[in-house]
């Protein structure tokens, strides 16, 4: 019984291969390989580049990644112990680690790193991003920047929450609130916003 799980295992790892190796033999313009349209509903990745679509391709559904996934575009449901976007996410991402430029989604992981700009809600151990829109939520929260918004004002929440530049509409709550600028003082127990304003 165990051989033949064995043989089943072995067999699809390999025809994943192929496929993988067919697709980046076809070459980046060819209007046969998968990953360029934006129709891809389905992606199981073991690592780049035993992937079922490309790294250079989207995915516009669901993402499961055993180890290591990568795609330029994920939108939809993103599952796995390492999940990487090379350019933007939308939808749900649960992994215990998350990477993307841009997030427009919930974000559910031990590690959540947004290397652009967050629009959304990422809920981890530590987050991280250059520029916050949304909301952290999380043991170790640190933006570069609150990003002015009135319609989705930036929000840390956590132990630790660390940001370089506090904007209006911005606040922080946490043991303790750590503002490089803008903050009421750099340094903040409990509560933390833009001078002159309220924290909500």
């Amino acid at each position: 019984m165990q051989a033949r799980y064995r043989f089943l295992l072995l067999t699809g790892l390999f025809l994943l291969a192929q496929t993988t190796y067919a697709q980046e033999t076809l070459g980046r313009n060819s209007a046969f390989r998968l990953g360029k349209r934006t129709d891809n509903l389905f992606s199981v990745a073991l690592f780049p580049p035993l992937q079922w679509v490309p790294a250079h391709g989207e995915v516009d559904g669901f993402r499961i990644n055993l180890l290591y996934g990568s795609n330029r575009v994920v939108e939809g449901v993103d599952v796995g112990l390492v999940n990487g976007v090379t350019e933007s996410t939308t939808g749900l991402a649960l992994g215990l680690v998350n990477i993307a430029p841009d997030n427009d989604g919930l974000r559910l992981g031990l590690v959540n790193v947004t290397t652009r700009q967050q629009n959304a809600l990422t809920l981890a151990a530590y987050n991280h991003t250059p520029s916050l829109f949304g909301t952290q939520l999380g043991l170790l929260n640190t933006a570069g920047a609150h990003a002015k918004s009135a319609v989705n004002p930036p929000r840390q929440i956590g132990l630790l929450n660390f940001t370089g530049n506090m904007r209006p509409g911005g606040f922080q709550l946490g043991l303790l609130n750590f503002a490089g600028d803008g903050g009421i003082f750099p340094v903040m127990p409990i509560i933390n916003w833009k001078r002159n304003r309220g924290p909500f």
